[in-house]
């Protein structure tokens, strides 16, 4: 019977110590556990704060990419704009450009053309300076010519003054005498060259009459023609005919055709 209880003792002396350990172990867990759990609410808040911190992160970087979407549609559309007012530019560069080219062409075919005139002024100049040396020439000469006119002038009225008094001077001697013209012959006694005329020994006494045609000869040959002008008593004057082209000569035969 005395067993009995000493088993019952030692039953609930295992008990005990089953429980305490039970208990203490159940504590260690616990203690384990809330450990645990305060490590990981620990965590959690921190996982929380840097959860708080990223959203708040993200919504910074959120803020910042649509300001940097604005701001890069922004500078895209004063990109495009600027690439617009490039092409613009570039453009009125070619246009410009072009410009320059076709003033640089119309430049130069002024600038030939601008040589050319002053060739040709230099070549006017140099005409003109000659056409003007020529001028006083001419000048010169028409007054020379003018100076031996008016001397031929004088000596072809000294000549008739001289003639007209010689014949006056011989009318008294003279005997009328009529023949038909064509049958008379004469000769020339002076040539002008200058005016175009000669005078001949025939006159009024052989039947010469203003208008006569004269053939003049030499060595029997026909080398001009001559008509009358003027008449005197015994000479007469003749204009030469354009059909004369040798110089007539004194003594050269004169008949009338």
């Amino acid at each position: 019977m005395a067993e009995a209880p000493k088993s019952r003792v030692m039953i609930l002396a295992v008990m005990v110590v089953v429980f305490f350990a039970t208990t203490a172990a159940l504590y260690v867990f616990l203690s384990a556990e809330k450990s645990k759990r305060e490590t990981a609410e620990k965590k959690l808040n921190e996982v929380t704060i840097e959860k708080e911190n990223v959203e708040r992160d993200l919504e910074e970087t959120i803020k910042v990419k649509v300001n940097l979407e604005t701001q890069l549609k922004d500078t895209e559309t004063k990109l495009e704009g600027i690439s617009k007012e490039l092409a613009d530019e570039k453009q009125a560069k070619e246009g410009l450009q072009a410009e320059i080219e076709t003033v640089k062409r119309d430049t130069l075919s002024l600038r030939s053309q601008l040589d050319s005139e002053k060739r040709s002024r230099l070549v006017l100049t140099t005409e003109k300076s000659k056409l003007n040396d020529d001028l006083n020439k001419v000048k010169k000469d028409y007054d020379s010519l003018k100076m031996q006119l008016d001397q031929v002038k004088r000596v072809k009225d000294a000549l008739e003054a001289k003639v007209s008094d010689m014949l006056s001077k011989q009318q008294a001697q003279l005997e009328k005498i009529v023949v038909t013209p064509k049958d008379i012959e004469g000769k020339v006694l002076v040539v002008n060259k200058d005016f175009g005329f000669i005078v001949m020994n025939l006159g009024e006494k052989d039947g010469i009459r203003i208008g006569t045609v004269f053939e003049v000869l030499r060595d029997n040959k026909q080398i001009g023609k001559v008509q009358v002008d003027k008449v005197y008593p015994a000479m007469s004057g003749a204009t030469i005919l354009p059909e004369t082209k040798v110089k007539l000569k004194e003594d050269d035969v004169v008949k009338p055709i």
